[in-house]
């Protein structure tokens, strides 16, 4: 149940960064909006799923993010949170 909330979480946030690189496509070249759309889903999962405590290998399994990049979002958020 678990996993499939933040499936659901993470295909909503996926699909607001693929609008938002479409969105930024159309001025800077749609392949390289695409990616970058792609990107920030990826991060902004990654973002939710630190902030409930999930495991870094698991995130980086879900994302597709390096553990190191994990772990500066991490501290970024710790940071924010102080």
């Amino acid at each position: 149940m678990l996993v499939t909330a933040l499936e659901r979480e993470r295909e909503q946030i996926f699909q607001n960064g693929l609008r938002e690189g479409k969105q930024e496509g159309l001025l800077e070249g749609k392949q390289e909006g695409l990616l970058e759309g792609e990107q920030k889903g990826r991060i902004e999962t990654a973002k939710a799923m630190l902030a409930k405590g999930m495991e870094m290998t698991f995130i980086a399994e879900i994302t597709n993010l390096p553990e190191a990049q994990l772990s500066q979002l991490k501290n970024a958020l710790s940071s924010v949170k102080e």
